[in-house]
């Protein structure tokens, strides 16, 4: 991305698909396969005056649904109602299966194997083969989508890659679902909608510039990154998709990272240690205290010291600071910062003591550990946890703005208070300008 310019979203698409036959996208069993590296869409910033022509055609964004392990044989079903268009994106060929409503697909020794219409199996060309329903949902993994699954062996990294190709509009409106509430009011939905669209094509600009094209997706569907399961039935939500059409915050002419969380506890993320100055939006100096009703704002978990070691050497991680340790008898934190963020974790047994990196023991123990604003003490054979919020504690606290838009704060002015300095923008797609900024008050 170029310093001090608009950004606009370019997404090129080369490919020309011919043929018209399914033994056009699979060789015989005797072919060697190509190794081309896969292509697709690619995704750039540069000024606006440099855009030739206006976009016509609806953003999409490619999501990993999973990834396997390319020499371990596994079988995958997929299937729709009125049959696929297979296509071999590499191969440049196409193939129209009406009469099929289930295809199925072998993995096995880093080669990819397409069941064919004679009941016979047939390595695909290229390993990487797009399956596209003709009515617009397919089923896949006790799951329904939209879009397209592109399925393909990374053979470098001998991996099975899962891939969901879907438009930026109806991922965002899957994302609702799950990263929210569904029966929360609809200028909250509007709020998530805004950000969560946000940190996908920040995601997707640093996939397909940084991370490099061949990584074949822009982002996770798990909460590495954001939650995403495909279609669902909760229609309303579209509503809050279609009022922020394309709308994004910028930072700085550049896309925000518009981290989340469900509760922030009141930590003052200006306060803690590790404050990125290329990203001030995420580190208000004002205090959220609109989930300070709400259960998660302070909580309580107890463990067995037992169950916790296990826990936390069963994370390779951890494990290793572990090895002295055979049971819990002290447990503190070791070092915080000023917003109360733990850092750094004593563990102890009566003769050994070690300190552990505190995002590691939030990994292993997982939502046990809801977030590393907390204290630690060991009483009663049991350790105690007692902290506040749940999640990074950073950017948009959901609790918090789901009681701004009871108190009557519209959507703009939320994500003003939770993302300081960013700039509300819109994708728009026209040969004159592409994002077309719309300054928040702060």
């Amino acid at each position: 991305m170029k310093k001090n310019s608009t950004p606009v979203i370019i997404f090129c698409c080369t490919i020309i698909f011919g043929g018209t036959f399914v033994q056009t996208i699979y060789a015989s069993p005797t072919n060697e396969l190509e190794t081309t590296s896969p292509e697709q869409e690619t995704l750039e910033a540069t000024p606006a005056p440099d855009l030739a022509e206006p976009l016509s055609k609806p953003i999409f964004i490619h999501v990993l649904l999973n990834e396997l392990d390319a020499q371990t044989r596994s079988s995958h079903t997929i299937s729709s109602s009125n049959g696929f268009v297979l296509e071999s994106p590499i191969g440049l060929k196409k193939a129209l299966w009406k009469k099929n409503t289930k295809i199925t697909i072998i993995v096995k020794e880093n080669t990819l194997y397409l069941q064919c219409k004679d009941g016979k199996y047939r390595n695909v060309i290229n390993n990487n083969l797009a399956v596209t329903p003709i009515d617009g949902i397919l089923h896949f993994d006790n799951r329904s989508y939209q879009g397209t699954l592109n399925i393909r062996v990374d053979k470098e990294n001998k991996a099975l890659l899962l891939i969901n190709k879907i438009s930026l509009d109806d991922y965002i409106y899957s994302v609702l679902r799950f990263e929210s509430l569904s029966y929360w009011p609809l200028e909250m939905q509007k709020v998530q909608a805004v950000a969560s669209r946000t940190y996908a094509v920040y995601q997707m600009l640093e996939a397909r510039t940084k991370r490099g094209k061949n990584v074949g997706y822009d982002i996770k569907n798990t909460n590495f990154h954001q939650v995403y399961r495909g279609a669902h039935d909760c229609t309303h939500l579209r509503k809050a998709v279609e009022e922020t059409h394309n709308m994004i915050l910028t930072h700085n002419k550049g896309v925000a990272l518009t981290m989340f969380d469900i509760c922030c506890g009141g930590v003052v993320p200006s306060d803690m240690k590790k404050a990125d100055p290329k990203k001030p939006y995420l580190y208000r100096t004002n205090q959220c205290t609109f989930c300070a009703k709400k259960s998660l704002f302070k909580w309580q978990e107890h463990l067995c010291p037992v169950e916790m070691l296990k826990q936390l050497k069963a994370n390779k991680k951890v494990a290793h600071h572990l090895r002295p340790i055979k049971e819990i008898t002290h447990m503190v934190v070791h070092e915080r910062d000023k917003a109360g963020i733990a850092h750094k974790i004593r563990i102890a047994n009566n003769e050994k003591s070690v300190i552990v990196p505190a995002a590691d023991v939030k990994a292993s123990l997982e939502t046990k550990l809801k977030s590393l604003a907390l204290d630690i003490k060991l009483r009663n054979e049991k350790v105690m946890l007692t902290g506040r919020g749940f999640g990074h504690n950073l950017g948009l606290c959901q609790l918090g703005a789901r009681e701004l838009v009871a108190q009557g704060w519209n959507f703009k002015d939320i994500l003003a208070f939770y993302y300081p300095t960013t700039n509300l923008a819109r994708l728009r797609p026209t040969s004159k300008t592409t994002v077309n900024e719309i300054k928040i008050n702060t």
